[in-house]
């Protein structure tokens, strides 16, 4: 359930051919139904998957996300909606065309992805009737359209929220990891890669491709992300993700086209535990100027805690973290935390998590996160 589509009925399966071990077809359709605003959409996909490579075509009409990452699950926006009154998901619809490409292991170090997207974006507003399941006083449903600092203060005459006019967009995604002192065996003539422990240097273009069948966006983003897993101790780990980019040109960027992060502002973080952070608002402040991102999570079995014997045996595990983000309308936003995974015998996917949050180094709030990652169909 959403604010936008009321209740949504999908449904979808998968057409796989393997014609012998190291190539595969298969056809993905997948059909969409709007109950509030008696719409229906889908999209298919079709592709070729290979050992290491592989390519895809997507089209359809499709709601989506302003954030493409999907930072909230559409199971979590419909209990937040249904129950609080806050409708955190916000969509768009387009009609489009993307194709899709992927190379892992180029010269054994690099992995290639990218793909190129043609499509005509549609605003969305919330149904008049939508209601919540139970009323709050303290709570009232959200406009459609998010509210963004930057474009605030950018044009300060429009509307608070951001709105768009109906758009065409040649869009174009490049991502290129590197991980060296990559090692492997060769085992019948196949090579079998080892655990690489050394970091990961990632690089991503995106390019909005203007004057091309009507396309009206203009942009270039550079990323620059070092990510890396290291073994402190018995079953115990140090997570990082440090990511900086910036816009190069940003004559024409429309707020799908933003960088925006994986916030959380519901009281169950769902998904990455490593690259979200806890209690960021979803897009206040997503930006079209530059970024300085950055997650550290230590996964400890003998910190605090779990250094009482019978703690350590029962299985938890206690996780320090630290993410930061800095933006020209963000300075220094930060959270510490502390967390426990493992509360649950037999489910050591649920942790618990108090989240102390600073801004520009001053003290803000505490929050409190139950955490999974599980994932329950369609994001």
């Amino acid at each position: 359930y959403n604010t936008v589509d009321g209740y949504v009925l999908e449904s979808s399966f998968n057409f796989k051919r393997q014609f012998n071990r190291d190539n595969t077809y298969y056809i993905k359709p997948l059909v969409r139904y709007a109950f509030g605003r008696e719409a229906v959409s889908g999209i298919m996909t079709t592709g070729w998957a290979g050992r290491r490579r592989g390519i895809s075509l997507t089209g359809g009409r499709y709601v989506s996300q302003f954030n493409a990452d999907n930072p909230i699950s559409a199971n979590v926006n419909t209990t937040s909606t249904l129950w609080f009154e806050n409708n955190f998901m916000k969509i768009y619809e387009k009609d489009f065309g993307k194709l899709s490409f992927n190379y892992a292991r180029l010269a054994d170090v690099f992995s290639i992805k990218g793909n190129l997207e043609y499509g005509r974006r549609y605003e969305l507003t919330n149904l008049e009737n939508a209601r919540p399941w139970i009323r709050w006083n303290q709570f009232a449903f959200s406009p459609n359209a998010p509210f963004n600092q930057e474009y605030s203060n950018k044009f300060p005459a429009k509307e608070l929220n951001y709105r768009f006019e109906t758009h065409e967009a040649l869009t174009f995604d490049l991502s290129i990891t590197w991980r060296p002192g990559q090692q492997y065996r060769l085992y019948n003539g196949r090579k079998r890669y080892l655990n690489n422990k050394n970091p990961s240097v990632i690089l991503k273009y995106s390019k909005g491709i203007p004057n091309i069948a009507n396309s009206v966006v203009d942009y270039d983003l550079v990323e620059l992300s070092l990510k890396q897993d290291v073994q402190t101790g018995v079953r115990s780990e140090l997570h990082y993700i440090f990511s900086a980019g910036t816009f190069l040109n940003n004559r024409s960027v429309y707020f799908m086209d933003y960088k925006h992060f994986m916030g959380n502002q519901a009281f169950v973080q769902y998904g990455d535990a490593f690259a979200q952070f806890r209690a960021l608002n979803y897009y206040r402040y997503s930006t079209s100027e530059r970024f300085l991102e950055a997650h550290v999570i230590n996964e400890s079995r003998r910190l605090l805690l779990t250094r009482i014997p019978f703690v350590r045996l029962a299985g938890l595990k206690e996780n320090l973290m630290v993410h930061y983000l800095l933006t020209p309308t963000l300075p220094h936003y930060t959270e510490l935390g502390y967390g426990l995974d493992g509360l649950i015998p037999g489910f050591p996917f649920f942790r618990v998590e108090a989240v102390a949050v600073f801004q520009d180094f001053k003290y803000q709030r505490t929050v409190f996160r139950i955490g999974t990652t599980l994932k329950f169909g369609r994001q």
